[in-house]
């Protein structure tokens, strides 16, 4: 095998998602209520981030803020 066989027969480990293993690791109830408040507006990014780090969330507000617009790769939109 060549270099370049040998690195294209192990593809890279994909992408997973910090937040959504969080959420996963939550029960059915809260993981639904976590799903609310991410779609809801009336929560700032900041207020919705300290609130959930306060419930063991362990990501950034970057974190939420990329979940709110759809724009994670592993979550697609919410």
């Amino acid at each position: 095998m060549t270099e370049l066989t040998d690195i294209l027969s192990k593809p890279p480990k994909r992408y997973e998602c910090t937040f959504a293993n969080w959420i996963d690791s939550l029960s059915e109830e809260e993981q639904v209520s976590v799903k609310k408040a991410v779609l809801n507006p009336e929560w700032s990014n900041l207020a919705l981030t300290n609130t959930l780090k306060q419930h063991g969330m362990p990501c950034d507000r970057r974190t939420v803020t990329i979940h709110r617009n759809g724009e994670c790769k592993h979550c697609g939109p919410v």
